[in-house]
């Protein structure tokens, strides 16, 4: 495919959940077996996506399987309210893993943004989130 040659090219093969092997995925995208070892290996490491198992052989060794990993990275959503905020913790697919919601008086700003970075850290706090790399 004209255009791809990012490991978020790959990735948006794998999205899909249905597990997929190095050959097939070089034959979806016209990408060498190699750039697509290194493509899978970067989403690996940044934990998008995971091996799921060996495909069945016709012999020979079996090509390893590949998938979304819906829980590798989580993400943030804080809501403001003028008297209400909700901070959750979503996995990539949306399920919460933590939601936390509480009343405050109406007040400026400054001082609810305060209550709020609070409540983030109180939320992520014991739970495995490592920053994303930019």
């Amino acid at each position: 495919m004209p255009g791809f040659n990012r490991a978020g090219d790959i990735f948006q093969y794998l999205r899909d959940g249905v597990p997929r092997t190095r050959i097939e995925l070089a034959e979806l995208t016209g990408f060498a077996r190699s750039t697509i070892f290194s493509r899978i290996q970067t989403l690996a490491d940044a934990g998008l996506v995971m091996n799921v198992g060996d495909a069945r052989s016709s012999g020979g060794r079996p090509a390893t399987r590949f998938a979304f990993n819906p829980s590798g990275r989580v993400l943030l959503g804080i809501e403001v309210g003028a008297e209400r905020t909700t901070v959750a913790l979503t996995d990539l697919i949306g399920q919460i893993i933590a939601r936390v919601a509480f009343d405050h008086p109406r007040r400026p700003a400054p001082p609810r943004c305060s209550t709020v970075h609070e409540t983030k850290r109180r939320t992520c706090s014991n739970r495995p989130v490592t920053a994303a790399k930019t």
